[in-house]
């Protein structure tokens, strides 16, 4: 490195260095060995209840069911009901605690609350609750972790109706804030510091309520009042803390979502009832902060993107379970109605080193190459 690097170019040439010869090794180690294993389910558990991986303790559960806090517990989304529920799959919007919506204007959505919904202790929902849900999240900050008031200028009521006023014209809007999960004043308003109620109690309008809890497990019961009662067919729902592979595998497990090494040659041969898929349900992508130095610089990015074998990341990463990841952000095949046409090969970049080198240089890097390893850096100017 020269005397005349900066700290900025030394930032880029370690960011430089890394994305040609280890972004890959953002990929997961994984065993490659099979065992000969069975499932012996618990008899104790009966039929109509499902033993499930959803939820982690580290290693033990903190009784937590507040759904605005980012450590909450799995279940407090099955507790907890949103305005639209959107499918991730394919982006469908489906009316749920909102039965139906219009946006009379560019700058207004009108969300009709669904009538005939209760609370898990007998109260009505009530577009009061919606109101007081949004001036929950503008009162804490903390709280609004979808950036509601980002889009909202303020909320009012008009009889079954909520009526959201947005700050501008705002197409992403209706989603962002269909989404919000809806808490009932009349236990909520007394709460004197929401920011850190963990809501050990929770009530809510969803299919299940909390029953047995201890550090170590929890289950849920099916809410014999929910909305869609005739719907749900599981009576409980049980949830250990520690969830390792093997206890996956070996303890009858129901339903999981864990990635598990040679699912065919584990899970997929302890029983002849278990079945694995992988369907592509959610964006995989590197997310710099585009604020901070040197991510601020599109020929950065540009160099990083350039570098990624994606081939072998997913190889890698998830035995080929999964395919790599393209460059719109699109969930593909199940988005492919969004995708415009025009993208060469949908959005799916191949890994080019002279070109990563470019745009590395473009940003104000240059390098030598040494060995077969990649090139390693030894001078830089400050742009």
């Amino acid at each position: 490195m020269s005397e005349g690097t900066t700290p900025r170019g030394r930032v880029m040439q370690r960011w430089r260095r890394a994305a040609i010869v280890g972004l890959a090794a953002v990929a997961v180690a994984l065993s490659g060995c099979s065992i000969q294993i069975t499932s012996q389910p618990d008899p104790s558990i009966g039929a109509d209840t499902m033993l499930i991986n959803a939820d982690k303790g580290n290693p033990f559960f903190t009784k937590n069911f507040n759904p605005y806090l980012t450590n909450t517990r799995t279940a407090s989304r099955w507790i907890y009901e949103p305005l639209i529920l959107i499918n991730p799959l394919d982006g469908t919007q489906n009316p749920w605690l909102a039965s139906e919506w219009t946006q009379p204007d560019a700058r207004t959505i009108v969300m009709t609350i669904r009538d005939g919904v209760t609370w898990s202790d007998g109260e009505d929902l009530t577009p009061e609750d919606v109101a007081f849900t949004f001036q929950l999240l503008k009162d804490n900050p903390s709280l609004d972790i979808k950036g509601a008031w980002q889009h909202l200028d303020s909320v009012d009521t008009s009889g079954d109706d909520v009526v959201l006023h947005l700050k501008t014209e705002d197409a992403p809007s209706l989603s962002i804030l269909g989404q919000t999960m809806i808490v009932p004043e009349h236990l909520w308003a007394d709460v004197k510091d929401p920011g850190t109620y963990r809501n050990e109690n929770p009530v809510g309008t969803g299919p299940f309520v909390l029953g047995n809890y201890n550090d170590q497990q929890y289950s849920m019961d099916k809410n014999p009042d929910y909305w869609q009662a005739d719907s749900i067919e599981i009576e409980h729902i049980i949830l250990p803390a520690t969830n390792s592979q093997l206890d996956t595998v070996t303890r009858g497990y129901d339903w999981a979502y864990s990635f598990i090494s040679d699912v065919e040659g584990t899970w997929g041969a302890a029983s002849e009832h278990n079945n694995w898929w992988f369907p592509p349900g959610g964006v995989i992508a590197l997310m710099p902060n585009l604020e901070v130095a040197p991510f601020d610089d599109v020929n950065v990015r540009r160099g990083i993107a350039l570098s990624l074998d994606r081939d072998e990341i997913a190889e890698t990463a998830s035995e080929g379970y999964m395919k790599p990841a393209g460059q719109t952000g699109l969930i593909l095949p199940n988005q492919q109605q969004y995708l415009d046409p025009s993208i060469p090969d949908q959005g799916m970049i191949t890994q080019d080193r002279d070109a990563a080198l470019a745009a590395f240089a473009e940003a104000g890097t240059h390098s030598t190459a040494t060995g077969s390893s990649g090139p390693t850096a030894s001078s830089s100017s400050s742009p």
